[in-house]
């Protein structure tokens, strides 16, 4: 899916920079103009995830706020909740792992809650954060313990680890 009408070319006044700037911001604008809630959220989570791996961290904190609180107008739980597992994985492939736990903490849904402390965890892991990646695991594992269906436990239990294992946090 492509979000943006890049219609900045670079001159030399203004330089690639923004260029950039241009085409995230019509990227933006695009995926504010989508109908469905859900894909809007993600596509904005998407171009603020972008944003933040081209080092404009500040910019893409406020695109995610848009994300979640687009997220937020889903009326339908699971979406919802699906929807905010998507902004908290992005949020932390750009490495804002505070953000991407506060995220997690908004997901409704018990099962869909602890996968996504668990990727965070994961990927804190991965980028050395290993003392947050340890408490982040220990959240997710407390969570995944809340699960009612003993079955839907064991499997987030089972992912958890599986995460812990490549992360190498035994």
């Amino acid at each position: 899916i492509v979000y943006s009408r890049p219609v900045l070319v670079p001159s030399e006044a203004g330089g690639e920079k923004d260029a950039e700037v241009g085409i995230v911001s019509d990227a933006f604008t695009t995926a504010r103009e989508l109908y469905d809630i859900t894909e809007r959220s993600k596509a904005l989570a998407d171009i603020a995830e972008k944003q933040a791996k081209n080092g404009d961290k500040s910019g893409a904190k406020t695109k995610f706020e848009t994300a979640i609180a687009t997220a937020m107008e889903i009326y339908v739980i699971p979406e919802r909740s699906k929807a905010l597992v998507e902004i908290a994985r992005k949020q932390a492939e750009a490495g804002m792992f505070r953000d991407a736990f506060s995220t997690a903490m908004e997901i409704y849904d018990i099962t869909e809650r602890s996968k996504a402390l668990a990727d965070i965890a994961e990927k804190q892991a991965k980028n050395v954060v290993k003392s947050g990646a340890k408490t982040t695991f220990e959240t997710a594992i407390s969570t995944a313990m809340e699960i009612y269906d003993i079955t839907e436990r064991s499997k987030a239990l089972v992912e958890i680890a599986r995460k812990q294992s490549e992360a190498r946090m035994f």
